[in-house]
């Protein structure tokens, strides 16, 4: 899984560049509404827009289905973007779609031209709907005056993070074991060996170990995106803890 923070900045860097490209669009098409260009001219304008507009806004939509299994503060910060977002969106519809509707008329389009489909913003009405329930109240009300879809308005739905990874405990006696036959090894090694090169042993021993459990901790999704060293750093803890006993919070 990518870095958590990595994940959030493309994934908003994309949204970014979906929106710029669609406001380029629309200040493209208000230059050439206001000469006197051709309604040919101004009708492609508008239908570079509306695709601009739909590839953003689809963007939002899909972007809250794909979390990548953020969990803890990252999935925190990840729906604090999304929501922002969807109601930034949302917000601008009813606006937009009334400009577009304005000057499909006066081009002589035909009605169904541009109209959104049933539930093309159903992620981004339910996600609002369950997070900030007052906002997607009045939104819906300004939807149906414009006779927008509002089906996720009724659906709320609040992502939620992956589930934590249960502790394999059947490793605990595993481990336990382990270390006892190496304690042993290592008493029955030292009676044949000397210090100078039993010291090193040890040592060694010790870091296989701190490796091992970190192995284990980087298995742990609440950890899985902390630094190596730091996982080794908690190893030595845990194992520190197993002979001396956890310390109590103050």
């Amino acid at each position: 899984m990518a870095n958590g923070s990595d994940f959030i900045r493309l994934q908003n860097n994309e949204i970014e560049s979906l929106r710029v490209e669609f406001h380029a669009a629309s200040v493209a098409f208000k230059n050439v509404s206001e000469s006197d260009a051709a309604a040919q001219q101004q009708t492609e304008h508008l239908r570079r827009m509306y695709e601009c507009g739909t590839k953003y806004y689809r963007c939002v939509e899909n972007s809250l289905l794909d979390h990548d299994d953020l969990a803890g503060e990252d999935f925190d910060r990840w729906l604090h973007d999304r929501v922002g977002s969807a109601l930034s969106v949302l917000n601008g519809l009813p606006k937009y779609y009334a400009h577009l509707r304005a000057h499909r008329e006066r081009l002589g389009l035909p009605n169904g031209m541009f109209e959104p489909s049933p539930g093309v913003f159903r992620n981004m009405q339910s996600v609002l709907a369950a997070c900030q329930n007052d906002d997607a109240n009045k939104l819906k009300t300004r939807f149906l005056e414009l006779n927008l879809p509002t089906t996720g308005f009724d659906q709320p739905f609040m992502p939620k993070p992956p589930a934590p990874k249960k502790t394999r405990w059947w490793l605990v006696p595993v481990y336990i074991i382990g270390i006892l036959l190496l304690l042993v090894a290592l008493a029955i090694t030292s009676h044949y060996v000397s210090p100078w090169l039993f010291i090193p042993i040890l040592i060694g021993v010790i870091i296989l170990i701190t490796i091992v459990g970190a192995f284990q901790l980087k298995n742990d999704d609440r950890l899985a995106d902390k630094p190596f060293v730091e996982l080794m750093g908690l190893a030595l803890k845990k194992k520190f803890e197993f002979f001396t006993g956890p310390r109590s919070k103050p």
